[in-house]
């Protein structure tokens, strides 16, 4: 669906140096990367950064409920689940690369919901055990 992080930073550099209509940069860069970066729009940008927001949110969401299962024991089933919760948060990605879904705005929307969903889930099953992620002052 869109770029991952470090491509982020490739096609930023890349497009620093387009702008800088330094012809030694030019003639390195393909012309169909060229014409890729120019004819981005705005929200297309603004649209991945959202998206690698939202899967620190995943990660993060996940790792939480890992992180569950290794300090109670009796929680083994929680590695399924994690590994079933990411497979059900990539579904939009995989439906929107196989044209399931042709609209990127869709896929992001889709991706959004299931990880509030996801997140909410967490917090949920953290504060069920009577966990609670606050910061203690020294």
């Amino acid at each position: 669906m869109f770029v991952g992080a470090m491509s982020m930073v490739n096609y930023l550099v890349i497009s620093t140096g387009i702008n800088a209509h330094n012809p030694k940069i030019l003639a390195a860069i393909p012309n169909s990367l060229v014409q890729s970066l120019t004819s981005n729009t705005g929200w297309l940008i603004s649209a991945a950064i959202i998206e690698r927001l939202f899967a620190l949110w995943i990660h993060l969401s996940l790792s939480v409920l890992v992180w569950i299962a290794v300090n109670h024991a009796a929680k083994f089933w929680l590695y399924p689940l994690a590994i079933c919760f990411h497979a059900a948060v990539d579904i939009p990605a995989a439906m929107h690369q196989t044209n399931l879904l042709a609209s990127p705005s869709v896929t992001l929307i889709l991706t959004i919901i299931l990880t509030i969903l996801l997140g909410w889930f967490v917090y949920w099953y953290a504060h069920k055990l009577g966990l609670h992620f606050t910061t203690q002052k020294a």
